[in-house]
């Protein structure tokens, strides 16, 4: 991580650095920083939930630009940044 966080890289660079790392990242102004969680699994009642809420979500917006995602997602939040979600 040290000398990753020493210079600016870009959210090509940064997704193929992270896959190497053990712990999860952002990309901060094309710096890495750690990203810590301090929640368990969900519960099989929350993730029954989710999973109707999306495919709720998915058959509404069927033949539309948007589409429902979960959180394990990577999303770009402006040039140099990057959130990656799991």
């Amino acid at each position: 991580m040290a000398d990753a966080g020493r210079r600016t890289m870009t959210p090509e660079e940064f997704f193929d650095w992270q896959s190497g790392q053990d712990e999860l990242y952002e990309l901060v102004d094309g710096h890495p920083v750690p990203r810590h969680r301090m929640m368990t699994g969900a519960s099989m009642q929350h993730d029954r939930a989710t999973v109707n809420i999306i495919v709720s979500l998915g058959n509404q917006l069927r033949g539309k630009p948007c589409r429902p995602m979960t959180a394990d997602i990577a999303i770009r939040t402006s040039i140099k940044g990057c959130v990656v979600q799991t």
